[in-house]
């Protein structure tokens, strides 16, 4: 049996809803209501048996299964019977005739004095089969329900009579909160089924998300392994899952599958599904696309820009659909014949150009979790553009605002090859295409899945990076260059902060850190942002110090940065351990500086980091007794009597204790120079890029 993973943030909703009702027992209404939609085998119901186990409090769990009003009120009785309820044998005893006196019996047998659950699934079948079914429960709830310490939850798969159920204009309008539950993302596939970064996204595209069908992946498969048995067995959940999504949603309409076929299989644009579907005429395909649209099942994209568009894209929402419908259900006839072979290396020959394509709303997703990011900002929408004739296509476009943006902050170019990184060529057409739409030098970054080797980025994002974007309160922060360092030679180096834990990742394998009189770990990492992290020097210094390193306890509080002390200046400089981060930039100051007299770099330090965008010196920042670290690059600045100026200029003014001027670690780094600082017992060695 597969371990139920991921669904945090919903648990902790449903948490919440039941300690409020648990909090007003005694009040005139203390009943709460949650309308739970999802598409079918998406996990509603196990999130929701999740979450009764956990809570241990009365529940009843009532199914509805689409028979007669008549046999779903006697399957209730059963299901009030098999309940946890104290007073449930009341329930029996007296067996209700319609759907209202059933209601109002059973918000009679609820506790008064404690919580209580009642779940209903698959509530559109009661709209369907029960007359004005909503007027009898929002009847229900306004008189009876809501006055009990109860947690009415709703569950329906078909989205759009759930989203009508609460709508303004019908009954139960405004009477319960709405949680849509989507397919578990690709940080959930990867811990469900133990995968690297990259292959949960793999992972992600083929299952859609879908527990039922990650249920079959057996540990240590890859994903052909994982496709070869599932081709082999005509009644396995990959194949026949969508075939009962199908059935259940778009039943007796003809066009509408064969639209949905044809967008499945590639065709984005109204004339091009048009030309593809044959015969269909402009009004039956119209109409067609509208059903899928209003049933959540294609989407329209309107690319994402300053000026209105009317060049829609229609793709399928889901991706395990979207993989079914290209690779899958074309060829049962093949499959049921027991030549899934055929089938798999039909998948093998058109996998990568397919994924290149249906893995970018995936990784924007994910991208628009992980902003703010340093030198990338956070945007309320991230799309993507193209042109009527396609001339120009940028995969990125990070928006205040969608379809029609007031402002673009960033704009990217998603690389998604085994053995291809994003490099020059990528980054010079990303330019063009940027050039051709506006004169702005809008911030560029890359998402790729073999690394970048272009420069001129503003930051770049590879699939562990991302994968943390979907972990709850995890940040990452990505080191994009190799260094020299006393665990080893040209290593891809990355931090990786996850529930306060610190990580080392040595060339994709993850590895928990030591600790040092049990106040942090030892190893090379350690930064003070985003931003800096992708520096060169940043690189420089981390390698100079092997800095023993502990995680900034407030960091995880704002924005979801990482942030790091380094443990290296509070041995060097006598720092004490009760210190702090800056909130914007992870700069430190320890509380022996936080005086009237005493300003350390914590406030300041956000200017030096600017300072390596502007290429000029910042304020100077006047330290008296101050112990701490250069937020710029991570040099220890001792106890310093004059200013000191920022070590991204060509300014060295920094000087030791004993007087003798010392030079920038960070400068010689960008430098490419030698720098030869003179820090009496600090221990410096050379970094591996030629700095100290």
């Amino acid at each position: 049996m597969v371990a139920f993973v991921g669904r945090e943030r919903e648990l902790a909703t449903l948490t919440t809803l039941l300690r409020t009702v648990a909090s007003e027992v005694g009040s005139s209404r203390p009943g709460r209501c949650l309308l739970i939609r999802g598409r079918r085998r998406i996990g509603k119901s196990s999130l929701v048996e999740a979450f009764v186990d956990r809570a241990d409090v009365p529940t009843v769990f009532f199914a509805a299964a689409g028979a007669s009003a008549d046999v779903e009120l006697e399957a209730l009785r059963e299901a009030v019977a098999g309940s946890t309820l104290p007073d449930r044998a009341v329930f029996a005893d007296a067996v209700p005739g319609n759907w209202s006196a059933a209601l109002r019996q059973l918000a009679g047998i609820l506790p008064d004095d404690r919580p209580s659950v009642v779940v209903v699934d698959e509530v559109p079948y009661l709209m369907d089969r029960v007359d004005a079914f909503e007027g009898v429960l929002q009847r229900a709830w306004d008189r009876e329900l809501s006055r009990r310490p109860v947690l009415l939850v709703l569950i329906g798969s078909d989205l759009s009579m759930m989203e009508a159920l609460g709508s303004y204009g019908r009954p139960f309008h405004q009477r319960g909160q709405e949680m849509v539950l989507g397919p578990l993302n690709p940080a959930e596939v990867g811990q469900m089924l133990r995968l690297a970064p990259a292959e949960a996204f793999d992972a992600a595209l083929v299952t859609g998300g879908l527990p039922l069908i990650c249920a079959a992946w057996q540990p240590g498969d890859d994903l052909w392994a994982f496709l070869g048995a599932e081709l082999a067995n005509p009644v396995s959940a990959l194949l026949v899952s969508a075939e009962r999504f199908l059935a259940a949603e778009v039943p007796g309409s003809a066009n509408a599958r064969d639209v949905l076929s044809v967008i499945g299989g590639g065709e984005r644009t109204f004339t091009s599904i048009a030309r593809a579907a044959g015969g269909i005429t402009h009004t039956s395909l119209t109409r067609s696309i509208d059903v899928l649209v209003a049933k959540r099942i294609v989407t329209g994209e309107l690319p994402l820009w300053t000026r209105p568009s009317k060049d829609r894209r229609y793709r399928v929402t889901d991706p395990y659909l979207r993989f079914w419908l290209r690779f899958i259900g074309p060829y049962l006839p093949e499959i049921e014949r027991l030549r899934g072979d055929l089938t798999l290396q039909r998948i093998r020959d058109g996998w990568t150009a397919w994924r290149g394509r249906a893995v970018e709303p995936l990784l924007r997703e994910s991208l628009a979790r992980l902003l703010p990011d340093g030198s990338v900002p956070a945007a309320a929408a991230v799309g993507a553009y193209w042109n009527r004739s396609s001339t120009i296509e940028i995969d990125i476009v990070g928006a205040d605002r969608e379809p029609i943006a007031r402002d673009v902050h960033f704009l990217g170019s998603i690389k998604w090859l085994e053995r291809s990184p994003f490099d020059s060529h990528d980054l010079a057409v990303l330019q063009k295409h940027r050039a051709a739409l506006t004169d702005d030098p809008l911030t560029l970054v890359a998402v790729s899945r073999s690394g970048v080797t272009a420069t001129g980025l503003a930051a770049s994002y590879g699939p562990a990076e991302l994968l943390a974007a979907g972990r709850p309160h995890t940040s990452v922060t990505a080191i994009p260059a190799t260094a020299s360092s006393r665990f080893g030679s040209s290593i891809r180096q990355r931090a990786v902060s996850q529930r306060g834990r610190r990580l080392w990742v040595f060339g994709g394998v993850a590895m928990r850190g030591g600790g040092v009189d049990g106040r942090s770990e030892t190893g090379w990492i350690g930064v003070a942002s985003p931003a800096l992290a992708r520096s060169r020097s940043a690189a420089c210094a981390l390698a100079l110090f092997s800095a023993f390193v502990t995680p900034c306890r407030s960091a995880s509080r704002y924005s979801g940065r990482s942030a790091l002390i380094h443990s290296t200046c509070s041995t060097t400089l006598s720092m004490t351990w009760s210190s702090s981060c800056c909130v914007i930039c992870g700069a430190t100051t320890s509380t022996s500086t936080r005086s009237a007299k005493t300003r350390a770099c914590a406030r300041s330090a956000c200017d030096l980091l600017a300072c390596s965008r502007r290429r000029s010196t910042s304020p100077a920042i006047g330290m008296t007794t101050v112990v701490a670290c250069c937020g710029c690059c991570g040099v220890p600045a001792g106890r310093i009597s004059s200013t000191v100026a920022c070590c991204r200029s060509s300014v060295t003014g920094m000087r030791s204790r004993a007087g003798r001027k010392v030079v920038c670690a960070g400068m010689g780094c960008l430098a490419r120079g030698f720098a030869s600082p003179e820090w009496p017992g600090a221990g410096m060695g050379r970094c591996g890029c030629g700095g100290w």
